[in-house]
């Protein structure tokens, strides 16, 4: 299971047995909300105060950001049936 940490800017990885893994993948305060895997086998998110969304490798490490018009305050993200966020 995925979490994102609201106002941490970090999205986290809980296993069945509860071990709990955390990643750094926005600047404190973005209020991250939303969170999805995608078709491409990474986690995405959405940073709804900074209108971004985000994505990560499920193994953690970089991730990377996109930007939306300003004032999207994106707040959910889920797959398309085309495979698209």
């Amino acid at each position: 299971m995925w979490i994102t940490e609201f106002y941490g800017g970090r999205v986290a990885r809980v296993t069945p047995s509860g071990m709990i893994t955390e990643f750094s993948v926005a600047p404190a305060g973005a209020e991250l909300n939303g969170i999805a895997a995608g078709p491409d086998g990474n986690i995405w998110f959405t940073e709804q105060n900074t209108d971004k969304i985000g994505r990560v490798a499920p193994s953690g490490g970089t991730a990377t950001e996109f930007s939306l018009p300003a004032g999207s305050r994106p707040t959910a993200i889920t797959a398309g049936p085309d495979g698209n966020m």
